[in-house]
């Protein structure tokens, strides 16, 4: 854990959030992957939007999630406590395939969503030891 504060977090959230809403949806990069793939990968692309409109979602709250109350704050963590691959092992075959050189698009799309998911644990963990 940082020694940011609370206040700093989302101040850091709400800035890789803002980053993150100027960046288009990793097509090219997904499709690359999928591309030299073998066998049926095609709920990718609709599980990585998922995933990346989840974290993003969260991120989006800014300072109103520190009035959610605990079991909100809870429900959340439990949603984003495992990266993609941990979540979605059927894709686990791929994540070699996804990087900076190869599919740049979705490496950084990836990589930003996960500093964010990282960013979201951290606040909530600070949230629920101030409420105990």
């Amino acid at each position: 854990m940082s020694n940011k504060s609370v206040k700093e977090l989302i101040e850091d959230l709400q800035a890789h959030y803002r980053e993150a809403s100027n960046i288009r949806f990793p097509y090219a990069g997904s499709r690359n992957v999928l591309r030299r793939a073998a066998g049926n990968y095609e709920g990718l692309i609709p599980d990585l939007d998922m995933y990346f409109s989840t974290i993003a979602g969260y991120c989006s709250w800014g300072e109103k999630i520190l009035k959610w109350p605990r079991e909100k704050i809870l429900e959340a963590q439990n949603r984003i406590a495992v990266t993609f691959f941990a979540k979605h092992p059927q894709y686990k075959p791929l994540e070699a395939a996804i990087t900076e050189s190869d599919t740049p698009d979705l490496f950084a799309v990836m990589a930003s969503h996960e500093k964010m998911r990282r960013s979201l644990l951290e606040l909530f963990d600070r949230l629920n030891v101030e409420r105990e």
